[in-house]
């Protein structure tokens, strides 16, 4: 029986194939020999395999796919510094409502929110159609009553020249009565009486109309004199 060995050898993939073909009709002596031989031989191509293989060229790897790639700074010394950003707002220690003297329309503002203000400054001008109206009818009172006051001082001089006529009448007839007795009828003596306190009265009456109509004039200049401001503010 004959062991043949063939060895294939593959330098691409650097392996090698090992075939042994053994022939048939060899005895067990010679076949033990022979397996002695074929253990001697087998253990020298193992060792030179091995030694063929570690002479292979390995395989080229490449570097740059092997190393990883990582970003890099330089390292400075400076302090560190975080921006928050809230939305708010500021609300005022104290608040005052300002209100205007009259209604009206805001024709111009002079202040914003957080000016700074002062005593007597002007906030804004106010627009009010009804005004020159109003200063019309303001002026026409007045007017109205100056003329009232004019006709109460005449009502007053004529109270007083007719309580001067009554006075002086009765004043007379009292003194013949008292210097003459029974020489005028006491009913002419007390119709003088009459007139004269009737006379008193239409000067007192006279006097009043008199004070109500300065007092009305009064009021009516004032109010003129307020609307008058209140244009010129």
């Amino acid at each position: 029986m004959t062991t043949t060995i063939d060895l294939e050898a593959h330098p691409s993939s650097g392996s090698h194939l090992l075939f042994v073909n053994k022939a048939p009709g060899l005895s067990s002596k010679a076949s033990h020999r022979s397996g002695q031989a074929f253990g001697c031989y087998l253990l020298a191509l193992i060792a030179w395999t091995s030694i063929f293989s570690g002479c292979a060229r390995p395989a080229k790897v490449d570097a740059s796919a092997a190393a990883p790639v990582v970003a890099v700074v330089n390292v400075v010394r400076r302090d560190l510094a975080n921006t928050l950003e809230i939305a708010s707002e500021f609300q005022p220690y104290q608040e005052i409502e300002v209100y205007a003297k009259v209604s009206g329309y805001i024709q111009k503002l002079h202040v914003n929110w957080g000016t700074h203000v002062r005593a007597g400054q002007v906030l804004a001008d106010l627009e009010i159609p009804e005004l020159q109206q109003q200063l019309q009818e303001d002026e026409a009172t007045v007017h109205r009553s100056e003329s009232d006051l004019e006709r109460a001082r005449e009502e007053l001089n004529r109270a007083n020249s007719a309580y001067k006529v009554a006075h002086l009448t009765y004043s007379r007839l009292a003194d013949v009565q008292k210097s003459q007795p029974g020489l005028v009828a006491q009913e002419d003596i007390d119709v003088s009486e009459g007139k004269d306190l009737e006379a008193s009265a239409g000067v007192s009456a006279a006097k009043a109309s008199l004070a109500s109509a300065e007092q009305a004039l009064v009021a009516a200049k004032a109010t003129l004199d307020k609307d008058s401001l209140l244009r010129s503010d």
